[in-house]
């Protein structure tokens, strides 16, 4: 299509009316006169979202006429009570507070990550601490004190593996209990008060384990009962108040 054929295009669509408040005008006015009016409801889905009449005010208002452009910036100033531009700054305002509540947000999920991660290297240092202290101790117990009779089978094992540990640790060959020499006794001597003092450990972990569950199921039956309490007083009181009613209807 050649530049006059194009402008020549554009001629007739202006004389039209597409472009120009006078058709707009009229279409509206032929659109009316074709039947009865349409209901409310239609009228107020038809009716533009005050969003999306900004939006399109703010992305495509170029491509408008003058006139339209006016229409919309009369119909924002309706809905929102503002102008268009005070009406995007306040769109501005509401974006800009949203994303600092979203940095906010963020920046508390990773103080909460620290935190974590603190707590988990703090707990590391105690545990390493406690088995520090358990070694010192099983050194000193062997050194001076027999060790018990392991009664447990769970810590015979444990004993088994420390030894091993400790045979690796000095490079020497895993001792036999039936006929060990002097260093042999020695480190089963450590192995068994090392496994002694996990197995008092690990019992007085599970001890306060199951406190905290008794703790636990004793405040959901306290809870339970007070439900149950709730509810048998409930029906009694509606037992009591259906009773002068049905007495008055024997009456009449």
């Amino acid at each position: 299509m050649t530049d006059y054929e194009l402008q020549k295009a554009e001629e007739e669509i202006y004389d039209e009316g597409e472009l120009s408040e006078e058709g707009v005008v009229k279409r509206i006015t032929d659109c009316h006169d074709r039947g009865p009016p349409c209901n409310r409801r239609i009228d107020e889905l038809a009716m533009p979202s005050k969003r999306l009449l900004l939006c399109t005010f703010r992305d495509f208002g170029y491509m408008f006429p003058r006139e339209w452009n006016e229409r919309i910036r009369e119909l924002l100033s309706i809905l929102y009570a503002m102008t268009p531009e005070e009406t995007e700054k306040y769109f501005e305002q509401l974006r800009a507070v949203a994303k600092h509540m979203a940095l906010r947000k963020k920046m508390k999920e990773k103080l909460k990550k620290l935190v974590a991660k603190k707590k988990k290297r703090e707990m590391k240092q105690k545990a390493y601490i406690l088995f520090k202290n358990i070694i010192k101790m099983g050194l000193m117990h062997a050194a001076t004190q027999d060790v018990p009779p392991l009664v447990s089978v769970r810590m015979r094992n444990l004993s088994n593996i420390i030894l091993q540990q400790l045979a690796d640790l000095r490079g020497v060959d895993l001792p036999q209990r039936q006929h060990p020499d002097k260093l042999g006794s020695f480190l089963i001597s450590i192995a068994d008060w090392i496994a002694i003092a996990v197995e008092n450990v690990y019992y007085r972990v599970q001890l306060k384990k199951n406190e905290e569950l008794e703790e636990i199921e004793q405040i959901e039956m306290s809870k339970l009962e007070e439900e149950r309490r709730r509810e048998r007083k409930f029906k009694k009181g509606r037992k009591v108040t259906s009773t002068p009613n049905q007495s008055r209807e024997k009456t009449i």
